[in-house]
């Protein structure tokens, strides 16, 4: 029979061969091991003495705790963060080749890795056998910075090199800019990387051949240059193509092994590795012995890899269909194309893109294409089999709708009978993920047939989602017309529309495909009748699971509009009897068809570029080191003295993967593994907690209480103690700690850790911030905030009160009043909290490793909790992958519930948090809502008065939620110069883990209120926001903070002044005027936004730091002081000081790491003032050194190494080589805000402003940030370039703060559609909490740094620069509120009107109210005019 057809396919009857023997090459060294129960002699060794190891163990497990090659990292253990990239080398038997691709090392399976060579970021590269050109690329770039996403980045550039070298392709900017999908990094702001790797993969740059190798120009082997010029890319080519395959042993077994079925049996699981059918079926008949076992199958286990983490699904079988050689054909048949059910979705786009079948034709196959853009990441689409996604049948699936509008069918294969059939993609899917495929048969998806398209027929697929790249999907759609023509006009021939994110399953739009096909006609009339068709088809219930309802169907119905408008314009742009037909006339103002241009930069962004302005280097003053190099931002070879860009100190580490971090540090023999057993009700009391089936489980031994805490439980802030290490009678927040699971694997603690029973009592909870205020709830032993000046009531005396806008001329005076919600943000750093405990002396010391802001805090705890004093108790900290504020005392309960653990057991005990578990447990940045009126001069704009009455979600726990709220409360006035203001702050008590500092440490909330009453002002006299903030800004002759401290105006203005003016401000608001007015769906929006951050902690005590820097008689220095380094480029600076102050080159300079028994008492690394206090201390340790030494160096001068002579000359005299230097900030008060007292809460301000165009989707609610100008004073840099990549991270953090990043936490008050688990965090991880990827870096990209100094005494007149950039981030959010008003206006909506932060997709598509908005708003009877979708604090 035809292979299209229906039957019974014939197979073999010959006898299979299963082979046991378990071999992989990594990093070209060949692994074996014997995995069946029955082992042969002289067999290799097996894993069943590494504990919790299983069939569902992933290749990292294997990397990672089998082989010890801790470079690869574990960032999110569901794929989307790409921390673990790794390359994978493969034969392909069909394709009789090898082929390399990048793979989630988190998710692949260890077993799926037999037969295959692996490459980690330890063979590509090391600092001791010499780096990669595209590690030296990064670390030169400054593209690194925590360190922690960075062997993963470097390993997708190598896998993107890797590929186009076995194509014989050249990499271009365009594949660097679309190659990272799959990688996340929260510090850089992705800008460095970019163009890291653009220089990299340069395809024009030519260079001098310096290879002792044949240049290729010439036959000789060059020694030296040759003269020959040779392309970069030929030359890296050469240098850079490192074989995974090259020995021909490996080659040949690895071929061998491709050949092979596999089966193996771990710890009484079983893995089958099929290679045709026949074996497929025979090892589905093996499980027929067992009828109790379960099985499953998976190709590339990127769904039900996250299934088995998430709900801990063992199957007993596992049958891999990788390798099946009938699923992976593909080929161009007559009826389409046929693609088998194996094939990925890398290799069905690639066979796509060289298909050679005529355009018209390809409809379907372009539409599968380009909704690949957008789905998933590289490392996923390489593996991920388009079966696994079909039968998955996820309602929000983005290729299912493509499946079935193209009338796709699906061809089924029982595995016991060998009977096919077929399925039309449209009848396949039954309801939520249930699927036609009959389990009694053993039904498998054999294949799919893709059909080809016709002449006028289009296809255009959809996906809208809260980030564009690797992002599930919202909505996504597919929609295909087939058209024809007669004389009277164009009919719709055949219509097919479908949609996911709409039901339980992906949905066909049936009535409205009836109606245009029974109406015929393309017309606008037809078209606007089967709008209204749709929506009512569509229609939602309230319900509806993830909510956003209304969104969603006005989301569902500008999909479909513009479908219409894109086949309006493929039918129409060549046809010269278009505007005969009339109809274009008729759809001039149709709501989606901004006609003839449709060059979105959301649909086709172009590469991104960037720029950087550095002032040049001081002169230097300390030393006798001359001839300072101008300071670059892109890898200059510049002196190491402070002034001067060079390299993170740590970079070559990051880059080749040798950087430790806590979960690398080598562990003692012995070493146990912790996981938490926590609470999942919100407030609940604990009636009993049954631990029997934890404590039987394989390899636990003992799970750890609040009974056997020996010192105290109670830890928190002091004086208060409000938080627990372990719950005792009661549990108040989804999350708390109940008790502590110590076993053999962190496997085997994390699965024993769920078997705990413990039954509640449940109690009234409180879960969001509103629900607080309501109700009352606020921190009764934190008092009410305030700060207050002038006059605030007589100035709304003699106020109008009005509307949102009104006759501007009714009076001088006019009051406004809003309100302000601002949602909270997760850290996500990429290194997850971790700690290793260990005893020494029998448990008489207490050591600990642990990623930590504040080692200090986290011993002065540790030592409270065990009854112990802190001199015995030593906390150390190497470096950390991200921070942000999450670290500076989060980890502090569980690093406690950790040491208790040790104590009790006096074994070494380690813990390393899964994302999710930190994401539910550590607490974020504090929502705020905030209520305000404000009273303001109609003529100016000058505010006159402000009242703002603030409300921040604290949590369960004090934290430091009194001092973000006092720092939200400083930064009120932003930059503006406000006479009479009545500022309020309260903290509210709800059921949540404590909230806690982030960067920015309230202030950005703070001044992201006053930035909207500012826009509020703008909107009602019509102004530009930019001109009313000039009005306010504070002047020479205004410049006291409503706090009692002195601003300086001048620095304020030259940085506003100077992004308006670099900006091209002016001129871009024309054009974008322009471009709004020709633009009916696409609008442009532009906003400036100034700064000013306060820099020392307001805690007066912690503004003080101490260094020690010690000089060995080798001439080397060693510096030890009390901060961390988490990416921010604090040890790198700090060596530069020393290496400055003592004249001396930063090579002689080295810092290892943070300890508590170096340095005592340190503050956290807080605040962004590390490098002032830490700095200056080493310049106070240096001076006494100096001081001691100038008689030596002076009598050494002419010695040919003067430094290392005076030194032991020195030592010789019995001169102290070691010296503590101490610094504590000056000119600072303890303001306290309960009393409204007035003083410097800071030493000074750092000041920045920034100027952002967006351009956004108005019928989706997507953005692009078109060009980003940031401005900053950051007085005389240390090192421009790490401040540079201070400022481009935080701006790209703050953005995704105000825009992507939305917290959701399941409620039965606030979520209609929530069921169970009140309290949760439903956003867990990379999948459902958006942070910016790489492709939201602004297109235009500039930085410039002022050329000032520090206006207070600082270390070398630098000023700090972490946080404050941060807020600048609201530029976007400002651009995007004025483009929606744009939209609303050419709507006829021209009040003013309030936009929640984060402007998600949702809110931002719903501000922007058109006819679309208004049909699905009045369909449930709400006001277009009042609609504020939800948000919930």
């Amino acid at each position: 029979m035809g292979s299209g057809g229906e039957g019974t396919l014939a197979l073999s009857a010959a006898e299979i061969i299963w082979v046991s023997e378990f071999v992989v090459y990594v990093n070209g060294r060949r692994y074996a091991w014997w995995l069946s129960n029955e082992r042969p002699p002289n067999s290799p060794p097996g894993l069943q003495n590494v504990p919790g190891l299983s069939v569902h163990s992933t290749l990292l497990d294997l990397l990672r705790r089998v082989l010890g090659l801790t470079g690869t990292k574990l960032g999110c253990g569901e794929g989307g963060c790409g921390a673990c990239t790794v390359l994978i080398t493969k034969y392909k038997a069909p394709a009789q080749t090898f082929e390399s691709h990048a793979v989630n090392a988190c998710l692949y399976p260890m077993l799926a890795a037999h037969g295959c060579a692996v490459t980690t970021v330890e063979g590509v590269g090391s600092t001791r056998h010499g780096l990669h050109p595209a590690q030296r690329a990064l670390a030169e770039g400054f593209g690194s910075q925590c360190g922690f996403c960075t062997p993963g980045i470097v390993m997708s550039m190598y896998a993107m090199q890797q590929e186009a070298s076995a194509r014989g392709k050249k990499l271009s900017d365009h594949d660097v800019e679309h190659g990272f999908d799959g990688n996340l990094c929260r510090c850089t702001g992705y800008r460095p990387i970019l163009d890291a790797f653009k220089r990299y993969a340069s395809d024009i740059e030519d260079v001098q051949c310096a290879e002792t190798t044949a240049c290729g120009s010439c036959s000789n082997s060059c020694d030296s240059p040759c003269g020959h010029a040779v392309s970069r890319e030929s030359r890296l080519r050469a240098a850079v193509r490192i074989d995974p395959v090259a020995s021909e042993s490996c080659r040949s077994e690895l071929t061998a092994k491709s050949y092979e079925n596999a089966h193996f049996v771990l710890h009484g699981s079983e893995w089958y590795r099929p290679i045709d059918l026949l074996s497929m079926s025979r090892s589905l008949g093996a499980t027929d012995r067992d009828q109790s076992a379960s099985w499953t199958m998976l190709v590339g286990n990127s769904e039900l890899g996250i299934e088995f983490k998430a709900r801990h699904h063992v199957q007993s079988r596992i049958i891999c269909a990788a390798d099946v050689s009938e699923l992976l054909q593909i080929s161009a048949e007559t009826d389409g194309l046929r693609i088998g059910a194996s094939v990925t979705w890398t290799a069905l786009s690639e066979f796509i893109g060289e298909c050679k079948e005529v355009e018209s034709k390809m409809g379907n196959a372009r539409a599968i294409q380009e909704q690949l853009q957008w789905f998933a990441g590289r490392q996923i689409r390489n593996v991920s089999a388009i079966a696994g996604n079909i039968v998955t049948a996820s309602p929000i699936s983005d290729m299912n709708p493509v499946w079935i509008a193209a009338g796709a069918r699906f061809e089924l294969l029982s595995l016991r009978s060998m009977r096919r059939r077929i399925v039309l993609a449209r009848d396949f899917f039954l309801g939520y993920r249930k699927v036609d495929l009959s389990e009694p048969d053993d039904e498998i998806l054999l294949s799919v047939v893709l059909p080809w398209t016709m002449d006028h027929e289009f296809v255009f697929p959809f996906k809208v989602s809260r980030r564009k790249e690797d992002d599930i999907a919202i909505v996504s759609s597919c929609i295909r017309f087939a058209l024809q023509r007669d004389n009277s006009g164009w009919f719709f021939r055949d219509v097919s529309i479908a949609f996911g994110g709409l039901a339980a399953r992906t949905l066909s739009a049936a009535e409205t495909e009836h109606f245009l096909l029974s109406q015929g006609s393309l017309s606008r009339s037809v078209v606007e009748a089967a709008v209204k068709v749709l929506r009512d088809e569509i229609e939602l219930v309230e319900s509806v699971p993830g909510g956003m309802r209304e969104y969603r169907e006005s989301l569902a119905v500008g999909l479909f509009c513009k479908s219409i408008a894109g086949l309006l314009r493929a039918v129409f742009s060549k046809n010269d009897g278009f505007a005969a037909d009339g109809i274009l006339k008729s759809f001039q103002s149709f709501v989606a068809l901004d006609y003839p241009d449709d060059k979105s930069l959301l649909c086709s962004r172009p590469l991104s570029e960037a720029v950087q302005i550095c002032q040049a280097a001081p002169a230097q003053t300390t030393g006798t080191h001359g001839n300072v190099e101008s300071a670059t931002c892109s890898g200059v070879k510049a002196k190491a003295v402070v002034g001067n860009s060079i390299r993170h100190a740590s970079a070559e580490l990051q880059t080749t993967g040798e950087a430790e971090y806590v979960d690398d540090v080598p562990l003692i023999v012995g070493t146990q593994h912790g996981a938490f057993i926590l609470s999942d009700r919100p407030h609940a009391r604990i009636l009993n907690a049954d631990f029997s089936q934890v404590l039987a489980c394989d390899g636990v031994l003992d799970v750890v209480t609040a009974k056997d805490v020996p010192g105290f439980n109670s830890i928190g802030q002091p004086p208060f103690f409000d938080e627990l290490v372990f719950a005792i009678d009661k549990v108040t927040h989804v999350g708390q700690i109940v008790g502590l699971v110590v076993a053999q694997s962190k496997a085997q603690a994390v699965h024993a850790a769920k078997k705990a029973v413990i039954s509640y009592e449940d109690l009234p909870a409180i879960i969001h911030l509103e629900e607080a205020v309501r109700q009352g709830s606020f921190c009764s032993y934190a008092p009410e905030q305030r700060i207050e000046q002038g006059d605030v009531d007589s100035v709304f005396a003699k106020t109008e009160l009005a509307a949102d806008h009104g006759d501007c001329g009714r009076g001088p005076i006019v009051a406004l009043s809003g309100e302000v919600r601002i949602g909270g943000q997760e850290h996500f750093y990429l290194e997850t909290n971790g700690s290793y405990v260990y005893p020494i002396d029998g448990g008489r010391e207490v050591h600990m490793v642990v990623s930590t802001q504040a080692p200090g805090k986290t011993q002065a705890v540790v030592a409270r909790v065990l009854g112990m004093p802190s001199h015995r108790v030593v906390c150390k900290t190497k470096r950390i992958g991200g921070g942000f504020g999450g670290k500076e005392t989060r980890n502090f309960f569980m690093t406690s519930a950790l040491a208790v653990a040790v104590d009790k057991l006096k074994v070494p005990i380690h813990l390393f948090l899964d994302r999710d578990v930190d994401m539910q447990i550590s607490g974020q940045r504090h929502a705020m809502f905030a209520k305000y009126k404000v009273a303001f001069d109609t003529h100016s704009g000058r505010i006159l008065a402000l009242h703002v009455e603030l409300f921040s979600n604290m949590g369960i726990s004090l934290d430091l939620s009194l001092p973000v709220l006092g720092r939200a409360l400083f930064h009120l006035d932003n930059t503006y110069h406000l006479e009479n203001v009545r500022f309020i702050g309260k903290l509210c008590v709800t059921n949540t883990p404590s909230n806690t500092a982030f960067r920015g440490f309230g202030g950005p909330q703070g001044m992201m209120v006053t930035e909207q009453v500012i826009d509020h002002i703008a909107l009602y006299l019509r102004k530009p926001a930019h001109e009313v903030r000039s009005v306010n800004l504070y002047s020479e002759q205004l410049c006291k903070a409503p706090f009692g401290m002195s601003v300086a105006a001048d620095r304020i203005r030259a940085c506003w002044d100077r992004v308006l003016e670099s900006s091209e401000m002016p001129d871009r608001l024309s054009k974008i005027e322009a471009f709004n007015a020709s633009h009916r769906t696409r609008k442009r929006g532009i906003a400036a936004i100034p700064t000013k951050f306060g820099i020392s902690f307001t805690f007066r005590t912690f503004n003080q730091a101490a260094a020690l820097v010690n000089i060995y008689l080798d001439g080397s220095v060693l510096v030890s002081h009390g901060g961390v380094e988490m990416g921010q480029g604090l040890h790198t600076k700090m060596i530069q000081v020393a290496a400055t102050e003592l004249r001396i080159s930063a090579e002689k300079v080295f810092i290892s790491e943070t300890a508590t028994d170096k340095v005592p008492n340190a503050s956290p690394t807080a605040a962004s003032a590390s490098s002032d206090m830490y700095g200056m201390a080493i310049v106070d340790a240096c001076a006494q050194l100096n001081a001691r030494l100038a008689k030596y160096r002076a009598e050494n001068e002419e010695d040919g190494d003067a430094w290392k002579s005076a030194v032991l000359a020195a030592w010789n005299e019995r001169v102290n080589l070691s010296a503590q230097g101490f610094y504590r900030t000056p000119d600072l008060d303890a303001v306290d805000l309960s009393r409204n007292e007035k003083g410097n809460p800071f030493y000074y301000f750092t000041y920045g402003a920034a100027v952002s165009e967006v351009e956004i989707d108005t019928l989706t609610g997507e953005f692009c940030i078109v060009r980003a100008d940031v401005v900053m004073d950051v007085g005389q840099a240390l090192n421009p370039a790490i401040d540079i990549g201070q400022i481009e991270g935080g701006f790209v953090q703050g953005v995704g703060w105000c825009t992507m990043e939305e917290l959701v936490r399941g409620s039965e008050n606030a979520h209609a559609w929530f069921k169970s688990g009140n309290g949760t965090m439903l956003t867990q991880g990379p999948s459902t909490y958006k942070i910016p990827g790489f492709r939201d870096v602004p297109l235009d990209f500039r930085v410039e740094l002022l050329p000032l100094t520090c206006e207070k005494p600082t270390v070398h007149s630098s000023k700090a620069v972490g946080e404050p950039p941060f807020f600048l981030g609201a530029s976007a959010f400002f651009a995007i509120k004025n483009a929606c008003y744009a939209a609303r206006c050419a709507n006829g909506y021209d009040d003013a009107f309030f936009l929640d932060s984060p402007a998600s997709v949702e809110r931002i598509r719903m501000a922007c109210v058109d006819d679309i908005v208004e049909l699905c708003l009045r369909a449930h009877n709400l006001d277009p005019v009042r609609y504020r979708p939800a948000i919930v604090l």
